[in-house]
């Protein structure tokens, strides 16, 4: 047991040193909308290159690429799609340009809108990335889809 948490703190410490190592010219980051083992997060920096990992906690398996972004779609050069991602294109909606009828479908069991609102913007999420289906459909009746937790893009 006390090797099993070693190797864990050991791969902590590992990931945060490579997250930080490049924060500097992030300008965009999303993770998954739940927490878990397994997890798919992408980065974007200033310089047009995107960095995505799709693996596990302990092989995050990332690669590199370059992205585009024409208004609020996101377009990921190369990306590797397997069963978890399909496409590379993306749609990225931000809080603060959402109106009740976001939440209303976002949230279609919760009575209160605002509630839900209110309960992403706590846990520090500033919008929602879904990916595209190949008719420029966003995939929403879905419960894996992308939290932004930084959002420089259009700063």
């Amino acid at each position: 047991m006390k090797y099993i948490f070693q190797v864990i703190f050991i791969s902590l410490l590992y990931g945060c040193k490579q997250y930080q190592q490049s924060k500097e010219n992030e300008v965009f980051f999303a993770g998954p909308n739940e927490s878990g083992f397994g997890a798919t997060f992408f980065t974007l920096y200033d310089d047009n290159s995107y960095k995505f990992c799709d693996g596990d906690f302990f092989n995050p398996n990332c690669y590199s690429g370059i992205y585009e972004i024409n208004g609020d779609t996101l377009i990921l050069e190369n990306l590797k799609v397997n069963d978890h991602v399909k496409n590379n294109r993306f749609i990225i909606y931000r809080m603060s340009e959402q109106d009740s009828n976001y939440w209303k479908n976002k949230y279609p069991k919760s009575n209160d809108w605002k509630y839900s609102r209110e309960s992403d913007s706590l846990r520090g999420f500033q919008g929602d990335v879904y990916e595209l289906d190949k008719n420029n459909v966003p995939i929403t009746k879905v419960n894996y889809y992308y939290v932004i937790r930084l959002d420089k893009l259009t700063k």
